[in-house]
């Protein structure tokens, strides 16, 4: 039962606004009937724009059995493109409701992923205690469900009454912490850490079917590969069909958790798994990785990192599985202030990326749902927004793309004075700063900072313009001589970033300069080589 205590009750009704709000903050559950709270909500978008969120429900319903009574459902609701619902909110539920033997059991840690059909699978973890003979057992496993275009639940196999299809590892005695993800040719891939029977450590361990779930691959990731045995746990994995990859937090390296990752191909690993955090070991530790990849194969990484505090750090992939720059850092948390829960990330077709978190920086003991996005170079487009169009309790956000929007769910606490709901919205470009009409686009046209600067040999150049107009944006050296152009189009309101590469120019100060309508703004930067 999730219940908000009163000290997180400090609502500021601040207004946060994004350059293009596609769909406004709604609810996903019911809020009426929402009696003993939720917890953790996923969301996943379809290539045509439609949306599924999920999450784990502790209210209870008619027929519900005793034994679950109080205990997690999984509750599904699917939407169309334009935000409408398709269907009513599914709930998955444990056995205890028809097999005897057992005591209790619930459903946890779903995960969402589509078919090129429009089924939606989601993926659970199975808890719960039971009897075989006198043995009272504890147990851990993954399930898989279904829910079609019509928003009803459907099965996936051929095999007993139940609707959720059992993804037995026969490798280990418990699968906790489930992630799920799917080819564009329709593999299904689950992966998870497992308490192995041969090492007895925490494994990472992946296996991949087909839709009638007949298996094609299941793999352990391996332990000791020279540094010695360790726990591997908190597995993520994400795939564009040609490219697999696959991250964990990771005990190997001294007293302290890091991050590794491996890259797969169906030719089999791309190179060894290695640390994926750019700090000494022992020096620092970084936890709850998660990872995204879009169609090209391009992947970010995010996780929690105490190099320089509580903060949130990432390392870009390119599309060969190669680092792509050094970790950047994506949080400014202060002294006092901390990240709870584990950060997501998705990638756009465009190598443009959301990162979202949940921290108590701004109140303290209140939680706030929060992102940052940025583009294909790695640049920030503008700082870190409240996820929630006001500034409520919020958090536990988690984050989708169909390739150009963004789809965010998050617990949000303002319409319940006991228990959190699950609300949602789908957004594209967040701007760092709100006209004074509150209208979330710019008012007025304006040049930003070059960053990095200086620079060697390229930058990145934001701008803003309040409406449609011509834009040109060009580089001069001290002379007034044009030495490159950047922009010259005619171009939608909204924020901007360009990257500016400065090969063949010599070492020294350049003005950049915007002309957008009647306006023109210019600023400087030093080009060092």
């Amino acid at each position: 039962m999730i219940r908000l205590y009163a000290i997180l009750f400090s609502i500021l009704f601040m207004s946060v606004s994004y350059a293009q709000v596609f769909i406004d903050d709604f609810t996903a559950n019911d809020v009426e009937n929402n009696t003993n709270g939720l917890w953790r909500p996923r969301i996943a978008a379809a290539g045509d724009g439609s949306y599924s969120i999920a999450w784990e429900d502790y209210s209870d319903r008619p027929g519900i059995n005793s034994n679950i009574s109080g205990r997690s459902q999984i509750a599904v609701r699917r939407f169309s493109a334009d935000g409408q619902p398709l269907g009513h909110i599914n709930f998955f539920r444990g056995e205890s409701t028809n097999i005897s033997m057992w005591l209790f059991d619930f459903l946890e840690h779903a995960e969402l992923e589509y078919l090129s059909n429009g089924v939606l699978l989601v993926l659970m973890q199975h808890t719960g205690r039971f009897v075989i003979g006198s043995d009272d057992v504890a147990s851990a496993e993954t399930t898989l469900g279904a829910i079609n275009t019509n928003g009803q639940i459907i099965k996936l196999h051929h095999f007993g009454d139940n609707v959720q299809s059992p993804l037995i590892f026969t490798s280990s005695r418990r699968q906790d912490r489930p992630r799920l993800t799917v080819t564009p040719d329709d593999v299904i891939v689950a992966i998870l850490d497992e308490s192995s029977y041969d090492s007895g450590y925490r494994n990472v361990a992946f296996r991949a079917l087909n839709t009638s779930l007949e298996e094609l691959i299941t793999r352990e990731i391996p332990h000791d590969d020279g540094v010695g045995e360790a726990p591997h746990i908190h597995a993520d994995a994400a795939t564009n069909g040609q490219l697999f990859a696959t991250v964990w937090q990771d005990g190997r390296y001294g007293d302290l958790w890091s991050v590794s990752v491996q890259f797969y191909t169906e030719e089999g690993p791309v190179g060894t798994n290695h640390r994926v955090n750019q700090t000494p070991p022992g020096t620092a530790y970084a936890i709850w990785p998660s990872v995204a990849m879009n169609e090209s194969g391009q992947s970010v990484v995010v996780w929690y990192d105490s190099r320089n505090g509580a903060q949130l750090y990432g390392q870009r992939f390119d599309a060969g599985g190669n680092p792509a720059g050094d970790n950047f850092q994506i949080t400014e948390t202060p002294a006092g202030g901390d990240i709870y829960f584990r950060p997501e990330v998705a990638v756009r077709n465009d190598g443009s990326f959301m990162v979202v978190w949940t921290d108590s920086t701004d109140v303290q003991n209140a939680f706030r749902a929060k992102a940052r996005q940025y583009d294909a170079g790695g640049i920030p487009a503008g700082d870190p927004q409240l996820i929630p169009s006001l500034d409520v309790l919020s958090g536990y956000p988690d984050v989708a793309t169909d390739g150009s929007a963004y789809y965010v769910t998050w617990m949000d606490g303002r319409l319940n004075g006991e228990y959190i709901d699950v609300f949602a919205k789908k957004i594209g470009t967040v701007i760092s700063s709100v006209g004074e009409d509150g209208s979330g686009f710019p008012q007025s046209v304006t040049l930003y900072p070059a960053y990095p600067n200086p620079f060697n040999p390229s930058t990145t150049i934001r701008f803003a313009i309040p409406e449609q107009m011509h834009v040109s944006l060009g580089v001069y050296d001290m002379v007034g001589r044009k030495v490159a152009t950047v922009v010259d189009e005619e171009l939608p309101s909204g924020e901007y970033s360009r990257a500016f590469n400065a090969i063949g120019l010599a070492s020294g100060v350049y003005l950049y300069r915007l002309r957008a309508g009647n306006c023109m703004e210019t600023r400087r930067f030093t080009l060092v080589k």
